[in-house]
């Protein structure tokens, strides 16, 4: 199996990662520990010299085209095992299926520099001040009188 190994320097909160991404090394013939789920991998890449070794370690992204998937590596289980480096990987699910995630239609409901507010956003603060205004009538009321109340608005 194929894996292609990365080094991604940018935000991992980003959806396109592309931009970010250097590629570190063409892995051949790798081993994949049975039995394992797609979304969750650990890979066993074995290497000859040091300079492998060290650009294996700088790796925190993967490609493996059969697959299909792109995924993060777990930097808290990278382990050397003399020779064969474990690698633990999560899939990255925005960025292994980024074409129709860039294509969706969709009302989103969080936006970093826009907000709308007819969409309910508990993170958005809003602040209610009350300003009650309380006038006097010149002349009081002496005989009928209507009383207009008027609720928001403001100078």
């Amino acid at each position: 199996m194929d894996v292609k190994l990365y080094r991604y320097t940018g935000d991992f909160r980003k959806a396109d990662k592309s931009s970010g991404l250097t590629l570190l090394i063409n892995y051949t013939a790798t081993y994949l520990k049975e039995p394992e789920s797609v979304r969750s991998i650990q890979l066993r890449l074995q290497y000859s010299d040091q300079a492998t070794k060290n650009e294996i370690l700088k790796a925190n992204m993967i490609y493996i085209p059969d697959l299909s998937r792109w995924y993060e590596v777990r930097p808290e289980s990278v382990l050397d095992l003399g020779g064969i480096i474990k690698l633990t990987c999560e899939e990255d699910d925005i960025m292994s299926n980024l074409s129709d995630v860039l294509n969706l239609k969709a009302v989103i409901k969080r936006q970093e520099n826009r907000f709308n507010t007819y969409l309910n956003d508990e993170k958005y603060k809003a602040y209610e001040y009350s300003r009650i205004q309380t006038l006097e009538f010149p002349q009081g009321f002496t005989e009928q009188a209507f009383v207009l109340a008027i609720a928001g608005g403001g100078d």
